[in-house]
């Protein structure tokens, strides 16, 4: 069931964006603006472009990504318009080719003692992209667009301890029937504290609030709180684990009447990196959280990525990424919501000059869902060229 209610305004949120940058200079004086663009094209083939176990498209593709990004700097202030595009096309089927579209304002106003921030984006892309990370499920190229809001606020209350808070804003709209509509609100406020000069330990306590535009008027809410502790090393070494425990409360319609589901878990996030060496190195992170999906409900979605990156010369790059993502329903959930997808990436980036990149890789996919269907396998190769154009810069 779609509802009106949960779409995005995309002509509020762009007179938003524009009011925020137009406004911005006013503030203050002798400011650098600047314009950094680019442009990327990338040809590929994918021998399962739709990651499905069964009904196999193999197909060959190519892309075409401007880039703009107008920015305005100064002491305090430090704002940012970026607007990206991707022009999809796909020889068969023609129906999964798309034209994709980013808008995307950073602003972050500093002061003596603290600093403001808001981070707003507006994504019109498809769920042949969305749903990779999401439900899984890519067997349309349904139109999805998500308007995201992020404010927050960072404040010193001693030359060691520094006060954090911040809210979020999600509308998330499928123009489809097989995916669910939702909104998700967010709140955080925490702590921190520098031990020493390697040292610190953070707290954190959170809050969400899912709800789905389904017929069941599914809600969930998420009260979570994350103690931790980071440490760098080394100039070579550095890491950080936050965890915690978490609760989600989640309400939908049944035949009874409304049901409640309580769960407790846990979430933890980490991070690491690693200079193995002057030429090389590792960057892993991992997650563990519920989050909100196009499956109509909150998941927990267990994440690891994994980068290895090695400069074999000053024009030449090779580099290594992974991801798995396993998510685990709850609630009102069924098993076809249970899945485990991982994918592995090698790349080979040359130099060219300056301002011209060359790369090529090499993507293998798959994906398993726990309701009786078969694997999911792809192969896919990617050539990707990139050109820089020259940064424009200005005082006034």
């Amino acid at each position: 069931m779609q509802m009106s209610r949960l779409r995005p305004n995309r002509a509020v949120v762009a007179v938003m964006l524009f009011a925020i940058v137009a406004l911005g200079p006013t503030a203050v004086r002798a400011a650098e603006w600047y314009v950094e663009s680019r442009v990327q094209s990338q040809v590929s083939y994918d021998t399962n472009v739709r990651l499905s176990p069964t009904d196999k498209i193999d197909t060959a593709g190519g892309m075409l990504s401007p880039e703009i990004k107008i920015g305005r700097r100064t002491e305090a202030l430090d704002l940012s318009l970026l607007g990206h595009a991707d022009f999809n096309g796909y020889a068969d089927p023609s129906s999964l080719s798309s034209i994709d579209e980013k808008l995307s304002f950073a602003g972050s106003y500093a002061t003596e003692l603290g600093k403001f921030g808001l981070d707003t984006d507006f994504n019109r892309d498809t769920t042949l992209t969305t749903e990779v990370s999401d439900t899984g499920n890519l067997t349309e190229a349904a139109r999805v667009t998500t308007v995201d809001v992020m404010p927050s606020w960072s404040y010193a209350l001693s030359e060691v301890d520094t006060l954090d808070l911040s809210a979020g804003y999600t509308n998330t709209s499928y123009d489809t029937d097989t995916l669910t509509d939702y909104v998700f609100y967010t709140g955080q406020v925490g702590w921190s504290r520098r031990m020493s000069e390697i040292d610190t330990l953070h707290t954190a306590a959170y809050t969400g609030r899912f709800v789905a535009d389904d017929s069941a008027d599914t809600t969930a809410d998420i009260i979570g709180l994350l103690v931790g502790w980071s440490r760098q090393f080394s100039e070579q070494f550095s890491a950080q684990l936050d965890a915690g425990p978490e609760y989600v409360i989640t309400k939908f319609d049944d035949i009874g009447g409304r049901e409640t589901d309580h769960h407790l878990g846990y979430r933890i996030d980490g991070m690491l990196g690693y200079q193995m060496d002057e030429l090389t190195r590792l960057e892993l992170s991992g997650s563990r959280k519920t989050e909100p999906s196009g499956s109509g409900e909150t998941l927990t979605r267990n994440r690891v990525q994994v980068a290895v990156i090695h400069q074999v010369s000053p024009l030449f790059t090779l580099r290594l990424d992974g991801t798995v993502i396993q998510n685990e329903g709850a609630g009102n959930s069924s098993s076809s919501v249970d899945r485990l997808y991982y994918a592995i990436q090698p790349r080979a980036i040359w130099r060219l000059d300056p301002d011209w990149d060359l790369a090529a890789s090499y993507r293998f996919r798959s994906q398993d869902f726990d309701d009786n269907r078969d694997t999911a396998f792809s192969h896919a190769a990617f050539l990707t060229l990139t050109y820089r154009l020259p940064r424009w810069s200005w005082t006034d």
